[in-house]
C-alpha cells in the first residue's frame, strides 16, 4: 500500500489498488510537494495555520465477531468469512486483537459488541453474518441496540456497489455506527460477499476511524 511517511494523503486519495499502481510515481511526487509546502508554511507563520493531521503512532486494533448458529455450536469448523476479514484487514495494517463466534441471538451479539467497545481494546469491530431477511438474522437490530450514533451510509454504499455483482445485495440490512469511540460495521456471512463489501468500505474506514478519534474532520484533506 502506498503511503507517505509525513501525511495520509496517498492512503486517503488513492483508494483503488489499480489507481495506486497506475499513478504511483505521480502521486508520490505530488505528495512530497504538498508536504514541503505545508512544512514551509508552518515554519514561517505564527502557528495559526491548519497543519496536516499527524499519522497515528500505532495501528488500529480490530475485532472480528462472527454471528453463526452452526459456528457457535461447533457444527461449522471453518469460519470462512471471519478468515477472509482477518486476511484482508491484517494485510492492510490492522492489528487483530479480538475474535469470537456467537449464535444468532440478539442479546448475545449486543453483549459482545458492548463488552468489546467499552473495553477499549479495539478501534474497529467487523461483524459477519446475520444481516439478511431470515428469521434468525438479527445482527442489525443487535448492533443498533448498542450504538451511540449510527453511520448508515456505510451499509448503503455496500449495498449499492455490490448490486453490480448480485441483485440479492438489496436484501442486506447491514448497518454501521459508533459506540464508545469504536466503529462497528456489519458485513455479510459469506466469504465472497465479505470480500466484495470490504472492497467498498475499506477506502472510507481509515478516515472514519480518524474522525471517531478526533484526529480528522470532514474538512480535512
Amino acid at each position: 500500500m502506498l503511503e507517505c511517511d509525513r501525511c495520509m494523503w496517498l492512503r486517503l486519495t488513492l483508494p483503488c489498488n489499480e489507481f495506486r499502481k497506475e499513478f504511483s510515481d505521480y502521486a508520490r511526487t505530488f505528495c512530497v510537494y504538498v508536504c514541503n509546502i505545508s512544512n514551509t508554511i508552518a515554519k514561517h507563520n505564527s502557528g495559526n495555520v491548519l497543519k496536516m493531521p499527524e499519522k497515528p503512532n500505532s495501528k488500529f486494533n480490530l475485532g472480528i465477531l462472527t454471528i453463526s448458529d452452526t459456528g457457535a455450536s461447533g457444527e461449522r469448523i471453518i469460519d470462512g468469512s471471519g478468515n477472509a476479514i482477518s486476511e484482508i484487514m491484517t494485510a492492510d495494517g490492522y492489528a487483530l486483537v479480538l475474535r469470537d463466534i456467537v449464535a444468532d441471538e440478539k442479546p448475545q451479539i449486543s453483549e459482545q459488541l458492548r463488552d468489546w467497545c467499552d473495553g477499549g481494546e479495539v478501534d474497529l469491530v467487523l461483524t459477519t453474518g446475520g444481516t439478511g431477511l431470515g428469521p434468525r438474522d438479527v445482527t442489525p437490530e443487535a448492533t443498533r441496540a448498542v450504538l451511540d450514533i449510527e453511520a448508515p451510509g456505510i451499509g448503503e454504499a455496500m449495498r449499492m456497489q455490490t448490486m453490480q455483482f448480485t441483485p440479492f445485495a438489496m436484501l442486506s440490512r447491514a448497518t454501521a455506527g459508533v459506540r464508545s469511540g469504536c466503529l462497528i460495521v456489519n458485513l455479510p456471512g459469506s466469504e465472497k460477499a465479505v470480500r466484495e463489501t470490504l472492497a467498498v468500505a475499506m477506502p472510507a474506514l481509515l478516515h472514519g476511524l480518524e474522525m471517531v478519534k478526533g484526529w480528522r474532520t470532514h474538512a480535512s484533506p
